[in-house]
């Protein structure tokens, strides 16, 4: 993916809108029978890199950072290994977070085509709050290639994360022992329509 910072959101959107040379392609949708994996850099005191892998199987997706935390959505539930409280597992339910995002798509400034980590990508870029985002999506299948924000005042992203193809079979039970949570899916609740990531 692309390494270099960008100039700011709002000048390369100036620029593009000026040249005429960013026609919009069709909204993308988040494919659903795909997996990928990413790495997230979180701004701070310097920056951690977290390699997390997101999956779908059937009606399944599937959040798993290695070595041993699973979180499984059906888009209505999420239940994990993480003892934790449902706002926060909502957090944590990528399908809703990742769909939340692309159908805010529309309202984003398209910037173009640029190419990422080797792939064509559509580049798309908003102020969200004061936060300055944007978004890489693949030309060609439409999974996220790169998102990142940044906040006013600071020149490095609180969050970068980079989005890489996932290799077939990567979620297995030798690797990733999803039983149990998928158990635990089915037995878990509804989450509200105002949990985190969701609309």
């Amino acid at each position: 993916m692309s390494r270099r910072l960008a100039a700011p959101a709002l000048a390369l959107i100036s620029g593009a809108l000026a040249a005429g040379c960013a026609s919009r392609p069709p909204n993308p949708t988040l494919p659903r029978d795909v997996g990928w994996r990413s790495v997230v850099r979180i701004g701070g005191k310097g920056f951690v890199e977290v390699k997390t892998a997101f999956a779908a199987r059937g009606d399944k997706w599937y959040f798993l950072r290695e070595p041993d935390i699973i979180v499984v959505s059906d888009g209505e539930k999420v239940a994990s290994n993480l003892q934790e409280d449902p706002d926060v597992l909502a957090t944590f339910d990528l399908r809703r977070v990742f769909d939340s995002l692309y159908r805010a798509l529309p309202d984003f400034q398209y910037l173009g085509e640029e190419e990422v980590d080797g792939r064509r990508a559509w580049h798309y870029a908003a102020r969200v709050e004061d936060e300055e985002r944007e978004v890489w999506v693949d030309a060609e299948t439409q999974a996220p290639r790169r998102y990142r924000v940044v906040r006013p005042g600071t020149r490095v992203p609180v969050v970068d994360e980079l989005f890489f193809d996932l290799p077939e079979g990567f979620v297995t039970p030798e690797r990733f022992d999803t039983r149990a949570v998928e158990e635990g899916l089915r037995r878990a609740p509804a989450l509200p329509e105002d949990a985190p990531g969701g609309d």
